[in-house]
């Protein structure tokens, strides 16, 4: 059930990249107006199965004119557009150093099943890697993570789907990688997009209440919520605030800022909430991040992380900061053993 009442929303643009794709060619960024080369599967062979998601199975797999690893992504029946707005924005990202590389797009003839071919990364699940990071790894993550989103944002790219399953890490060796861009899109001022994107815990409050005039700053609030999981040392590495559905998720969040202001940003993006939402929730609170610091995270949460934290994850979208200002961050010159 929608917790929001949509009324004439306002339209909103982006403070930064705004014209990202002003005199990109049209080609290079409109799926409906592109067709996909693809190519033959004779020259790739799956290894092993090593992952799966809503719309694909992943398996590593080899190039075979040199054996070189490769991932390669299997997927499930999607709308074509869908598909081709992916392999465009892959295409955008190649020389993003933090963006997974896309090789090769290839089909099947058989059965007609699509696969990407990508670069493939060694990586740990996050449950396993979290608790392990030292503060320093930490903030090498954070920096790549930062890094790889500025660099997107300045291609005209939204991610739409930041959280921790769709960020691979081999940090014997540095390596960072955004994958899954399965629910990305190109961004354009004024131009409404679906609201339906991101994982529940990761959305940010635009997202929750249903406004579509968003920007680049759901990526930035979604890596928030990674950065808040990482210094606070979250059990099961679980996100900041959890709710069961999106009306609860935006609760907790009034909770935690006061429902004044959320309110207030509500109303000027032209969006109406159901009128028992914040029942019993004060007009405002503290809004202070030490309460989660505890013996086991303080070496984590210092005061650099925390204020960069409170830059981040910040309920007006105007206000939080952009990727590029976060790598600008105080916490990024601080020096770990």
């Amino acid at each position: 059930m929608s917790i929001s009442i949509r009324t004439t929303q306002v339209p909103h643009t982006s403070r930064v990249y705004s014209t990202a794709l002003a005199f990109v060619p049209e080609s290079e960024w409109n799926s409906s107006s592109n067709e996909i080369e693809w190519g033959n599967p004779d020259s790739y062979r799956i290894i092993k199965k090593v992952g799966r998601g809503r719309y694909s199975d992943v398996f590593l797999g080899v190039i075979e004119n040199g054996k070189y690893p490769c991932a390669i992504k299997v997927l499930k029946p999607i709308k074509e557009e869908r598909l081709k707005r992916e392999i465009l924005v892959l295409q955008r990202l190649a020389r993003v150093s933090d963006v997974i590389k896309l090789y090769d797009c290839v089909i099947n003839n058989d059965n007609k099943t699509h696969s990407l071919v990508m670069e493939y990364v060694q990586g740990v699940d996050f449950r396993t890697n979290f608790p392990l990071f030292t503060p320093r790894e930490v903030q090498l993550y954070m920096k790549h993570l930062f890094s790889g989103l500025d660099e997107s944002h300045k291609l005209g790219v939204m991610h739409r789907d930041i959280k921790p399953e769709n960020l691979c890490y081999d940090k014997e060796r540095d390596v960072f990688k955004i994958i899954d861009w399965g629910l990305a899109e190109f961004y354009h001022p004024q131009k409404p997009l679906n609201y339906r994107v991101a994982s529940r815990y990761h959305k940010a409050p635009e997202l929750l209440f249903e406004y579509t005039y968003y920007d680049y700053g759901i990526d930035v609030w979604g890596a928030g919520i990674v950065f808040a999981t990482l210094i606070f040392r979250q059990s099961k590495a679980l996100p900041l605030w959890r709710g069961a559905t999106n009306e609860e998720m935006l609760q907790r969040i009034a909770e935690f800022f006061g429902k004044k202001e959320l309110m207030n940003i509500i109303e000027r993006c032209g969006c109406v909430v159901g009128k028992t939402v914040f029942d019993g929730i004060p007009n405002t609170a503290d809004a202070d991040f030490k309460q989660f610091i505890n013996k086991e995270n303080e070496e984590y949460a210092t005061e650099a992380a925390l204020d960069l934290l409170s830059k981040v994850l910040v309920l007006d979208m105007d206000k939080r900061f952009t990727a590029s200002e976060a790598l600008k961050h105080a916490y990024f010159k601080e020096e770990y053993e």
